[in-house]
C-alpha cells in the first residue's frame, strides 16, 4: 500500500500567507461595512393569487406555505384580532403579502431556517442616555483593574444571556474606576475572571455606581484544553495555568524561560544567557525518551511547534538554528496552559507523551472602545558570577615555582626553559581577560505597542514590537521585530470567521566571544593591545606558520557571525452554528521558520592558519553558510457540542479530524580564499568551494479524535478521550496508533452535607488513566538508508556505488506512555486558602534503541522498540491570601514536585552512552570513587603488591595522586570499578514560591525557585591541572592542590595522571539551589493626575531577575547546562535534553545573567 501522508497539504508558504493576508484584509473591511441582517427572508418569492379575494392573516400563511417550503410559528393571540385584507388576482411578493397582513396588528416577522417567526413589533422608544461613573472592588475592598462592564437591554435575571443585546462596554482602569454611557432603564453587567458576575438596572436619578465583586472560588475560571475550553470546576485532568501578569515577572526573549517555578511538575533548565535567548530545556514530569525528544508539544493559537525535531539526517541535525519560540513575543501572550496528565493530553495522541503547552495570544474584545497601550523598557544585564583566576603577580610566582620544580625533577612542563631563562617571557600588564571580553551593563531596549477593541460583532487586536539587546560579551547584539494581529467577526448569528498572523524577524550578530572558556589560555601579564593600539601578539606561540598569534581580544575579532531568522505563523478559521449547542469549526494553521547563518573567519584567524597547514594548498579566509527552512501545515475540522438537560446533566463533546504535514530543508556550504577580509567576501569571490551538503525531510500525520465530558448535578464528572493517529514515520502495519484516556472526578463540595459549609468552599478528588505516544523519532527508521562512503571508498570500477547504513526493521512502531494520575483539590475559608496534591505514574515502553545483531548481517546494530522508562512522583500546590484589606493584599502560592526517574529495561540494547543504564535514572553519572589522596609512596607500593598484575592503577604513580576505590575487590582498578556517582540533571524535588503584594497604587512581586538533588560534572576550575602548560593561567583552586607543604588539600597534585583517569567523585558536584528568580515593584499614577493628560493609566516598574542564589555550586550558575549541541541535534542517539552532556558544565556557553529592568507603561 502506497501512502503519501506528506502530500496532503504541501502548501507553498508564500502563496498561503498571501492568501492569509487577503483574508485578513477582507475581514478587516467587514469591520467598516455593514453586514446582512438576520431577517434576510427571501422576500422576492412570487405568490400567485388566482382570483380576487378577501382572506385572513392565517389564510395568508397557508397560501404562502402551499407555494413555498416555509413553515410558520406564531401565537394565535397575536393574530386573532387581525382584520382581513383584500387581494387582487395576480402575483405578489411574499414579503409584501406578509407586511399587508401583519402591519395592521403591529406585528413583523423573522426568517430562520425556512421558518417564518411572527412576533410583535418593538415600539420605538427614544431612550434617555446618561453617563455613569464609579468603581469596582473585590470583597476585600481592593480596586480591580481590567474589569469588563457592558450595557444590555435584556434583564440578566432572565438568564437568557445568549440573546442579550450588547450595546456598548468598557473596562475599569488600573485604579478600578470607569466611565460609561448608558440608557436609562437598561442594565449594566459587571464581569471579571475569578469573580461572580453582577448587574444593576440604570435609573435616571443615579449617576455613580460602585460595584463589589465576590470571588468565585477559582472554579469559574476558564482553562484552555485541547480543541476547546472548560471551567476549572468541570476539569478532570491536571492542568496548570500561567497568566500574562505572571509572565511579565521574568524578562526574557522566549516565553518558556518565564515559566520556571510557576507550575508544579514543570522543570526548566537554560543553556546560557546569550542575546536572543538560549535554548531552554522544558520537561513535564520527568524524562521519558532516550533516543527521542523530551520537550513538550507547543500549541500556539492552534499552530503546533516542535522545538527539537529529531531526524536521522546527520547534516540537518548538525545545523544550528535559533530557538523557534522566539517567534512569539512574550508581551503578546494572554495565558499559557500546561497539560500534564493523560486525560488532558491524550487528545493530541502521538505527540503528547511529554505533555502539552498551549499558548493563547491576546485578542481583541467585543463591545470595547479602542484601547492603546505602549510599553518601553530598558534592561541592564551583567554576568552574575565569574571564574576566580590568578592575577599577574600570583601567576608569575606560581609559574616560576612550577618551572623550577619541572627542571629539578625532570617533569618537562611546557615552556619550562622559557620561564626560567627568558627575561622577557612575562609581560608587565595585569589583565583580567574576563573583564576585557565582558560587556558591562549591557543594554536591552524594548518597545511594544498594542491596539485592541471591538464592536458588537467584531473584535480586533494589533501588536508591534522591537527589541535591541546587546550581549554580555563584547561585539554581540540581537535585534528583533515582531508583529501580531488578529480579527474575529460574527458575520451572522450563526457564522463566525477569524484570522491571525504573527511575524518575527531577528538578526543576531556576534564575534568569537561567547563564553569564558578560552580565558585560561591567556595569561594576565599580557596586554590586549600593543604600544600602537593594535591587537597584541603572543610571540611565544609562533607555530603552524602563524606570524600573528593574537591574544584573546585579537583572535576573537577574527570571527564574524551573523544569524538571521524569519518566523511567521498564522491561522484562518470559520465557525458555523449548526443548531443550539452544536458548532462546526474548520481551521488551517501554518508556520514557516527560516534560519540563515553566516560565519566568516579572516585570513589572520587561528582556524584559517591551522586549516591552511592541514589542507594545503587551500589557504585563505573561510566563509561558512547554512540555511534551514521548515514548514508545518495543519488542517483541522471539528464539531463541538454542548447540552444541558434538566439542569443536572451537562454534556460537552468534541469530535474532529486533522491533517498535519511538515517539511524541513537544509543547506550547508563552505568557501575559502577571498581577495580581502571585509569587502569581497561573497561566495562568488571565493577561490575554493570546500563542500556543500543539503538535505530534506518530510513527514505527515493524519488523525481522528474525540472527547466527551459529562457532568451530573455539578457533582460527578467523567471525561473520555480517544485519538487515532497515522504517521509516515513508521512502516506498513505500524503506521496507526490509538491513544485513549478516561478520567473521573467528584466535586464533594457540591454534596448536600457540605452545601452550607462555611469552611470548605471546594473539595474535589479526581483520577485519570490513559495512553499517549511519541512520533518525534528518526525519520523512516524502519528502512535501511543508502549512502556513499566518501573519499572514494565506494567507487567500484569507476562508478560510485551506495552502501546500506543499517538493517531495516519493518516492525518499528510508536513509543507509548501509560499514565496514571490521582489528585485532590481544595479551597477553604472563603477561598482564602487553596491547594492541590497529586500523585502520578508514567510508564513508557517500546523506546527506540540500537540492538546488537550478528555482524554477518552487514551491520552491528539495528533499530528496535526495546527500552522501558518510568517516572513517578508527587505534586503539591498551596496558595492563598495572607492578607486581605481595603488597601493592602498579599497573595502567595507555593509549589513543589518530586520525580523518580528510572530506566526499567534495556534488553541488551545499546543506548550509546553509559548515562542510560538499567536501574538508574536517565543521565546518571558514572565514574570512579575517590577514597583518598595518596600521602606516602608506601601506600602506593602496598596497593601494587596486592595486585595480581603488580600494578593497582596505571594512573597512580606518586604521592598526591587520587586513590580510587576498587569496587569489585579484584585489586586492579579498571572500568569495571566505575560506579554511579550521581543521578544527573533530574532533581529529587523542585518548585517555586510566588508572591504578589499590593498597597494602594503600589504593587510588588517576589518569586523564588529552587531545585534539590541535581548533580553535575564540573571541572572548569581545574583546567590545566593535569597537563601543566606554563603559558596558560589557572584558577585559584590551584592553591587547593596537594603538595608536600599542603597535604590537607582536597585536589590531587598538579601534573597528576589521576586527572586523566576519567570522571571521578571529586568531579561531581551538587548543583542544588534556591534562587530569588525575580522581584519587581510598580507604581501607578493616581487617576486624578493622568486623567488631565487624557490617559487611562501610567505605570512605572522596576524588575530584577536572577538576583541572588543560595547554592554550594562552584561554577558560574547551577542552572547552566554547558552543552555545545545545536538546538536540534541528537548526538549518540541521546536527545538534547536527556543527554549525559546535560550533566556536564564545561563553561562553553554564555553564563546566565543578572538583569535590572526599568519600564514605563502608558494606556490611552
Amino acid at each position: 500500500m502506497k501512502i503519501k501522508l506528506t502530500n496532503v497539504f504541501d502548501f507553498y508558504s508564500q502563496r498561503f500567507f498571501k492568501a492569509i493576508m487577503r483574508i485578513f484584509v477582507f475581514l478587516l473591511c467587514t469591520t467598516v461595512f455593514s453586514l446582512s441582517p438576520k431577517t434576510g427572508f427571501s422576500q422576492d418569492a412570487q405568490i400567485i393569487i388566482n382570483s380576487d379575494k378577501i382572506i385572513s392573516v392565517e389564510q395568508i400563511f397557508e397560501l404562502i406555505k402551499e407555494q413555498t417550503d416555509y413553515k410558520f410559528i406564531y401565537s394565535y393571540n397575536l393574530i386573532k384580532n387581525a382584520p382581513p385584507i383584500s387581494l387582487k388576482k395576480g402575483v405578489i411578493r411574499a414579503g409584501t403579502l406578509l407586511e399587508k397582513g401583519l402591519s395592521a396588528i403591529h406585528c413583523t416577522y423573522e426568517f430562520t431556517d425556512n421558518t417564518v417567526i411572527v412576533k410583535k413589533k418593538k415600539r420605538t422608544v427614544i431612550q434617555e442616555t446618561i453617563t455613569i461613573k464609579g468603581s469596582v472592588k473585590n470583597d476585600s475592598g481592593d480596586f480591580l483593574p481590567g474589569v469588563s462592564l457592558y450595557v444590555t437591554g435584556l434583564d440578566p435575571s432572565t438568564g437568557d444571556t445568549a440573546n442579550a443585546t450588547f450595546i456598548r462596554g468598557t473596562t475599569t482602569d488600573f485604579d478600578g474606576t470607569f466611565s460609561l454611557e448608558v440608557e436609562v432603564g437598561y442594565f449594566v453587567t459587571v464581569t471579571a475572571l475569578g469573580y461572580k458576575s453582577i448587574y444593576q438596572k440604570i435609573t435616571a436619578d443615579q449617576t455613580t455606581y460602585n460595584f463589589t465583586l465576590q470571588t468565585s472560588n477559582q472554579l469559574d475560571e476558564v482553562l484552555v484544553v485541547g480543541y476547546g475550553t472548560t471551567r476549572k470546576e468541570d476539569l478532570t485532568g491536571s492542568v496548570g495555568s500561567v497568566k500574562s501578569e505572571e509572565l511579565k515577572q521574568i524578562v526574557t526573549q522566549s516565553f518558556d524561560q518565564a515559566l520556571v517555578g510557576q507550575v508544579a511538575g514543570l522543570h526548566i533548565q537554560t543553556t546560557g544567557g546569550a542575546p536572543g535567548g538560549s535554548k531552554t530545556i522544558v520537561n513535564i514530569r520527568g524524562l521519558s525518551q532516550i533516543s527521542g525528544d523530551n520537550q513538550p508539544l507547543y500549541i500556539v493559537d492552534g499552530v503546533p511547534f516542535v522545538t527539537s525535531p529529531v531526524t536521522n539526517d546527520g547534516f540537518i541535525n548538525s545545523v544550528s538554528t535559533e530557538n523557534p519560540l522566539i517567534a512569539i513575543d512574550p508581551s503578546n501572550i494572554e495565558r499559557i496552559d500546561i497539560l500534564k496528565d493523560a486525560s488532558s493530553t491524550a487528545i493530541y495522541g502521538s505527540r503528547a507523551a511529554n505533555g502539552v503547552i498551549i499558548v493563547t495570544t491576546k485578542r481583541g474584545k467585543k463591545n470595547q472602545a479602542p484601547r492603546i497601550s505602549y510599553n518601553v523598557s530598558t534592561t541592564i544585564q551583567n554576568i552574575a558570577r565569574r571564574n576566580d583566576l590568578l592575577n599577574a603577580a600570583e601567576h608569575r610566582e606560581l609559574v616560576t615555582n612550577l618551572a623550577q620544580e619541572s627542571r629539578d625533577n625532570f617533569l618537562f612542563y611546557s615552556f619550562t626553559d622559557e620561564v626560567l631563562d627568558d627575561p622577557n617571557f612575562f609581560g608587565n600588564a595585569d589583565t583580567d581577560w574576563q573583564d576585557v571580553i565582558t560587556n558591562e551593563n549591557a543594554a536591552w531596549v524594548r518597545h511594544n505597542l498594542n491596539i485592541s477593541g471591538g464592536s458588537e460583532n467584531v473584535a480586533y487586536s494589533l501588536s508591534l514590537g522591537t527589541a535591541s539587546q546587546d550581549g554580555v560579551f563584547i561585539e554581540s547584539n540581537f535585534k528583533r521585530y515582531t508583529l501580531g494581529s488578529n480579527v474575529d467577526i460574527d458575520v451572522t448569528d450563526r457564522l463566525k470567521l477569524g484570522v491571525s498572523v504573527n511575524y518575527n524577524h531577528s538578526v543576531n550578530r556576534s564575534k568569537d566571544f561567547d563564553s569564558y572558556e578560552n580565558v585560561f589560555n591567556y595569561t594576565p601579564d599580557q596586554s590586549p593591545f600593543d604600544e600602537n593600539g593594535n591587537f597584541s601578539i603572543q610571540d611565544r606561540f609562533l607555530t603552524f606558520g602563524n606570524d600573528k598569534p593574537f591574544t584573546l581580544l585579537g583572535e576573537g575579532n577574527q570571527t564574524r557571525n551573523r544569524a538571521v531568522s524569519h518566523n511567521i505563523f498564522g491561522s484562518v478559521y470559520g465557525e458555523l452554528k449548526l443548531a443550539d449547542g452544536l458548532k462546526f469549526r474548520s481551521s488551517i494553521n501554518v508556520s514557516r521558520n527560516e534560519s540563515n547563518t553566516n560565519s566568516f573567519n579572516t585570513t589572520d584567524s587561528e582556524r584559517v592558519i591551522q586549516n591552511a597547514a592541514d589542507f594545503s594548498p587551500r589557504p585563505g579566509a573561510i566563509l561558512a553558510l547554512s540555511n534551514v527552512e521548515s514548514t508545518t501545515t495543519t488542517f483541522t475540522n471539528r464539531l463541538n457540542y454542548t447540552k444541558t438537560i434538566s439542569d443536572i446533566h451537562r454534556i460537552d463533546a468534541v469530535a474532529g479530524i486533522s491533517w498535519d504535514a511538515s517539511k524541513r530543508n537544509g543547506i550547508e556550504e563552505s568557501y575559502r580564499g577571498f581577495p580581502d577580509d571585509y569587502i569581497l567576501i561573497a561566495p562568488s569571490n571565493a577561490e575554493f568551494n570546500d563542500f556543500r551538503n543539503d538535505g530534506s525531510i518530510e513527514q505527515g500525520l493524519n488523525s481522528i479524535f474525540g472527547r466527551v465530558n459529562y457532568v451530573y448535578d455539578d457533582r460527578y464528572l467523567a471525561t473520555f478521550t480517544i485519538r487515532r493517529d497515522g504517521s509516515s514515520q513508521f512502516g506498513p502495519g505500524n503506521q496507526y496508533g490509538v491513544f485513549p484516556s478516561g478520567a473521573l472526578a467528584w466535586n464533594i463540595h457540591n454534596e448536600s452535607f457540605l452545601e452550607n459549609s462555611k469552611t470548605i468552599n471546594q473539595l474535589k478528588v479526581r483520577t485519570s488513566l490513559g495512553k499517549t505516544g511519541n512520533d518525534n523519532t528518526a525519520n523512516f527508521a524502519y528502512l535501511a538508508l543508502y549512502n556513499s562512503t566518501g573519499f572514494g571508498g565506494s567507487i567500484y570500477n569507476g562508478i560510485v556505488g551506495l552502501l546500506p547504513n543499517g538493517v531495516p526493521n519493518l516492525n518499528i512502531r510508536w513509543e507509548e506512555t501509560d499514565q496514571l494520575d490521582l489528585a485532590t483539590e481544595f479551597a477553604l475559608f472563603n477561598n482564602r486558602l487553596y491547594g492541590e496534591i497529586g500523585y502520578y505514574e508514567k510508564n513508557t515502553s517500546g523506546l527506540l534503541l540500537n540492538v546488537p545483531i550478528t555482524l554477518q548481517s552487514g551491520s552491528a546494530v539495528f533499530n528496535a522498540n526495546v527500552a522501558d522508562v518510568s517516572n513517578k512522583g508527587w505534586e503539591f500546590t498551596l496558595g492563598g491570601d495572607i492578607f486581605r484589606s481595603k488597601d493592602f493584599t498579599w497573595s502567595s502560592s507555593f509549589n513543589i514536585a518530586t520525580v523518580k526517574n528510572n530506566v526499567d529495561n534495556l534488553y541488551n540494547a545499546d543506548s550509546g552512552t553509559d548515562a542510560v543504564s538499567e536501574g538508574n535514572p536517565i543521565g546518571t553519572i558514572f565514574g570512579f570513587n575517590v577514597t583518598r589522596i595518596a600521602q606516602e609512596q608506601q601506600e602506593i607500593d602496598d596497593l601494587n603488591a596486592a595486585s595480581p598484575s603488580g600494578i593497582y592503577d596505571d594512573f597512580l604513580t606518586a604521592p598526591g595522586d587520587y586513590i580510587f576505590e576498587d569496587t569489585n575487590g579484584d585489586n586492579v582498578l579498571n572500568d569495571d570499578d566505575r560506579v554511579a556517582l550521581g543521578g544527573g540533571g533530574i532533581p529529587d524535588y523542585f518548585g517555586g514560591w510566588n508572591n504578589q503584594i499590593r498597597y494602594k497604587n503600589w504593587s510588588c512581586n517576589i518569586n523564588w525557585t529552587y531545585a534539590q538533588g541535581i548533580e553535575r560534572i564540573f571541572t572548569t576550575d581545574r583546567t590545566g591541572f593535569g597537563s601543566i602548560d606554563l603559558s596558560k593561567n589557572f584558577s585559584r583552586r590551584v592553591f587547593d592542590t596537594w603538595a608536600q607543604d599542603n597535604t590537607d588539600a582536597s585536589l590531587a597534585r598538579l601534573g597528576s595522571f589521576s586527572y586523566f583517569r576519567g570522571v571521578s567523585s571529586y568531579d561531581v558536584v551538587d548543583a542544588s539551589y534556591i534562587k530569588l528568580r525575580s522581584a519587581s515593584i510598580s507604581y501607578s499614577l493616581p487617576k486624578d493626575i493622568i486623567s488631565k493628560l487624557g490617559l487611562s493609566n501610567v505605570q512605572f516598574t522596576v524588575t530584577g531577575n536572577n538576583l541572588f542564589s543560595i547554592t554550594n555550586y562552584p561554577g558560574l550558575d547551577p542552572e547552566d547546562v554547558g552543552v555545545n549541541i545545536p538546538t536540534n541535534s541528537v548526538p549518540s542517539q541521546i536527545a538534547l535534553n536527556s543527554s549525559s552532556s546535560l550533566t556536564n558544565d564545561t563553561g562553553i556557553n554564555t553564563p546566565n545573567t543578572r538583569t535590572y529592568t526599568f519600564s514605563l507603561n502608558i494606556g490611552l
